[in-house]
């Protein structure tokens, strides 16, 4: 089920004053939404689906999966890989989301305990799936279990944000460095770090 979370105006400001760093790069500081999808499947299957396209494009290849598939997608197991690739996915996503229906037809709990698990078990139960990185289980993590501590380091995005933040180019000790201040403010840094490009 998805729900819209808010970002106050008081959040932002608030944000800003314990990391003054980003004081000058926040443009706008009016409140946003972003969207939290609570069953971890479909968030799964919906971040495999917008791996390295748009996200204008993986919504509306989201929308002929609910379409063909049900909502939830809970029709998807008793799918061929051919079948999911007319909807619109590249084969290497097609037996990806495949092999997520699959787990989930045969073991409910799967995505069901990822939310009572800590990072590093989440990372160890899905790194070893199709289609399933770094990347895609920040994306999870952040979106669908609303871990506090995700600071999306794998991310284009976040990185072009650090950058500019720090006027220097991106390195991945740079990174870690930038990440190591936030601690549980890191998901919100993330989202911040998106908005503050939207808005520039």
């Amino acid at each position: 089920m998805k729900t819209k979370k808010i970002v106050t105006k008081e959040v932002i400001n608030q944000f800003v004053d314990r990391y003054p760093v980003f004081e000058n790069h926040i443009i706008n500081n009016d409140e946003f939404d972003y969207t939290i999808e609570s069953d971890a499947y479909v968030a799964l299957v919906e971040a495999i689906i917008g791996q390295q396209i748009s996200i204008q494009a993986a919504n509306s290849i989201i929308d002929r999966f609910n379409v063909q598939t049900g909502n939830g997608f809970e029709l998807l197991h008793q799918m061929s890989i051919e079948e999911i690739r007319y909807i619109g996915v590249s084969h290497q996503k097609a037996r990806a989301i495949l092999e997520l229906a699959e787990i989930k037809y045969h073991n409910h709990d799967f995505f069901n305990d990822l939310k009572n698990k800590g990072y590093d078990d989440i990372v160890a139960q899905l790194s070893s799936l199709r289609q399933v990185g770094p990347w895609t289980i920040d994306m999870l993590c952040l979106f669908s279990l609303e871990r506090e501590d995700i600071f999306c380091l794998h991310d284009y995005g976040i990185r072009k944000a650090i950058e500019r933040i720090m006027n220097q180019p991106y390195t991945r000790d740079l990174g870690l460095s930038f990440k190591e201040q936030f601690k549980n403010d890191a998901s919100l840094a993330s989202l911040i770090c998106w908005r503050m490009l939207d808005n520039s």
